[in-house]
């Protein structure tokens, strides 16, 4: 499993909302890594919890927001507007 990531560049980073930034520049860091191996033995891995902005850009998902897809569309309800039956694939 390859878990090393790019950094960002200057440009790019200075566009970047600080929380995603953050999360990005710390996948590397030792004990996110030990995390990420730890997880990959449950099947799980490491997001960024996210929605896209209007003008393409990427916000933190907003606190009981869930990123759900169906249908190869994906949606960002409510928790409690989720159906029972459904898998959510995301959560903040």
């Amino acid at each position: 499993m390859a878990t090393e990531t790019t950094s960002l560049t200057g440009e790019i980073k200075s566009e970047v909302h600080p929380e995603i930034r953050r999360a990005i520049e710390n996948i590397n860091e030792p004990e996110v890594q030990k995390m990420l191996k730890r997880l990959s033995e449950y099947g799980l891995g490491i997001m960024v919890p996210h929605s896209h902005t209007e003008d393409d850009g990427f916000a933190p998902l907003p606190k009981g927001k869930v990123q759900f897809e169906r249908n190869v569309e994906v949606t960002f309800p409510n928790s409690d507007d989720v159906p029972a039956h459904a898998t959510i694939v995301g959560w903040s």
